[in-house]
């Protein structure tokens, strides 16, 4: 009857005491226990040599009988050993694969580490020059605007790559804090720029002056906030150095809100009419109305006004003056051109004009018909060549403003 192995179950005759496939004893074997196995024993003859290395019984030139043997005592032993041989080297390779996880792992965390600190340097530099283009403003000519402004967008791109960048790192635990630190100050920078650029390209805005209060505490927050960064190896000791800018920003916006102010009044006096004559002729600023009677406008020739003799007590100027028939009514053409010489005796303030050759003295409460187109001609001559009045009392001031528009 057929048996099987009880440890790996190979099927087993009746007859086999031991698996050949394990060299477990069958249990089922009927032989009695404690007995071997009859296999007959060969002696070797008398005086017959045994031959060496031969542990079986048999001489060498024998063949041992065939059939079931119990399993080698160093069978299970040698066994035992490849195994504690193929553990120990699975567990050497876990212990190679682990370690260079770790180095690998410690690689990227230091590789990220350096990663964050070049990145803080070139944020450091960018916020340095950065301040150093804002400094410019100070003393700045209108010719510097457009590179002031260009430098300020282009500090502001590097700022926000600079940024993204940033968010892109793999951080350690101990980088965090500095990033955040970055964070917070690149924002408030970006803030201060957008700012400075609103002033400077929109200085006459009512929300301008809002902006210009804020410059000077977001000035003082980076500055406190890039000293207490502390990141360990970085310096940032001239990107603290922020210089305060209000001021001059102030100057800057209160000059072109004056500007726009004035350029307003220029446009409104070169439209204007008095008593329906056009101040200025076709609304240019080089001729301006000297006076209007019986519908013809009398225009002054700016351009031809020219110091002869510039003493002190009596210069000479000479001038033109031109008519435009029915300027009350919207004509523009000029109809009658006169050219004139004055003396102005500057301590009696008494005018002379040429007239036949000779200096005639020009009495300015004179009637209408002697006085008309040469006083306020004279008058407007020294005035556009000196900047200052000759006769006061007898001009609007409208007259003296429409003479210093350019």
């Amino acid at each position: 009857m057929a048996h099987f192995c009880r440890n790996c179950g190979t099927q087993l005759e009746d007859n086999v005491l031991y698996c050949p496939k394990c060299g477990t004893q069958n249990s089922n074997n009927n032989q009695p226990a404690g007995t071997s196995p009859q296999h007959p024993v060969h002696q070797p003859a008398p005086n017959q040599p045994v031959s060496q290395a031969n542990n079986t019984g048999y001489q060498s030139n024998q063949q041992p009988p065939m059939g079931p043997y119990p399993p080698h005592p160093g069978m299970n032993q040698s066994s035992n050993r490849n195994k504690g041989i193929i553990i120990a080297g699975v567990a050497v390779a876990i212990m190679l694969i682990l370690g260079l996880l770790y180095y690998i792992g410690s690689k990227e965390e230091h590789n990220d580490s350096e990663n964050f600190f070049n990145t803080a340097v070139a944020i450091t530099n960018t916020l340095e020059e950065n301040h150093d283009d804002l400094e410019e403003i100070i003393g700045m000519k209108e010719d510097d605007l457009i590179e002031i402004t260009n430098s300020l967008n282009l500090n502001k791109q590097f700022l926000q790559q600079q940024e993204a960048d940033l968010n892109m790192l793999e951080l350690t635990e101990e980088d965090k804090p500095y990033a955040e630190k970055l964070k917070k100050i690149i924002g408030s920078e970006l803030r201060l720029i957008d700012n400075v650029l609103f002033v400077l390209e929109n200085p006459t805005e009512k929300t301008a002056s809002d902006k210009l209060n804020e410059i000077t505490d977001l000035s003082k927050n980076i500055s406190a906030d890039i000293a207490a960064l502390n990141i360990p190896g970085l310096d940032c000791s001239k990107a603290v150095k922020i210089k305060d800018i209000k001021p001059h920003l102030k100057e800057y916006m209160d000059a072109k809100i004056k500007n726009a102010a004035n350029e307003k009044e220029r446009r409104e006096l070169l439209a204007a009419t008095t008593n329906h004559y056009p101040l200025f002729l076709k609304q240019n600023p080089n001729h301006p109305l000297l006076e209007g009677h019986m519908g013809a406008g009398y225009y002054l020739d700016k351009s031809s006004v020219k110091v002869l003799n510039n003493d002190s007590d009596t210069p000479v100027i000479e001038a033109e003056i031109f008519m435009v028939d029915d300027a009350y009514g919207g004509k523009t053409t000029e109809t009658y051109r006169n050219k004139m010489k004055f003396k102005y005796n500057t301590k009696s303030v008494k005018l002379y004009y040429e007239r036949n050759g000779k200096w005639t003295y020009l009495n300015p409460n004179g009637p209408m018909a002697e006085t008309r187109g040469v006083k306020s001609l004279g008058e407007a001559a020294y005035f556009v060549s000196f900047g200052k009045k000759f006769y006061h009392g007898y001009m609007d001031e409208k007259f003296y403003k429409c003479l210093s528009l350019k």
